[in-house]
């Protein structure tokens, strides 16, 4: 979620996660509702724009930094294994340092649809689930696979 200043870009925008996750450097789980440790947030200067907060969001989540953690779950020492294993039982919605974790992790790759041409039966998209939250399913093209659109749950009871 960004917030941003009334003085923006004078200062930083206000980024905090709402998804609890297992990083190092996003804490979600502790009093800092989400605090994410973005260096570039610290040293905010009114010529960078929310692309550059986005560009570091992105690299600290493919890039987590385990020596400077943020995260109560971390410590310093930990290596890349016990991590990359500790990410996938999060993924899974497993339980990481007495802390259970939803569910985030595709459930089927395997479509659950297809749509067809009514007049030749051919594929032209296909519908996968997602996950437990919103949305529960993605379509996308057969051919490319590019997405085309998503389901979500129906909330009435009428037909």
């Amino acid at each position: 979620k960004f917030s941003l200043h009334d003085q923006y870009p004078q200062y930083p925008p206000r980024v905090v996660c709402l998804t609890n996750i297992y990083h190092p450097n996003i804490d979600t789980v502790d009093e800092y509702e989400g605090e994410i440790c973005l260096s570039l947030l610290d040293e905010w200067q009114p010529t960078f724009t929310l692309e550059d907060v986005i560009i570091g969001l992105l690299f600290l989540l493919y890039h987590p930094n385990l020596e400077e953690p943020l995260s109560p779950f971390f410590e310093p020492c930990m290596n890349w294994e016990e991590f990359a294993e500790k990410v996938q039982l999060s993924l899974q919605g497993g339980v990481v340092e007495d802390y259970v974790f939803q569910r985030n992790q595709v459930e089927e790759k395997e479509p659950v649809a297809m749509v067809t041409r009514s007049s030749n039966q051919e594929p032209v998209a296909m519908v996968t689930r997602v996950t437990n939250q919103e949305p529960v399913a993605m379509v996308t093209r057969v051919t490319n696979q590019e997405p085309v659109g998503m389901v979500t749950r129906v909330t009435s009871q009428e037909p």
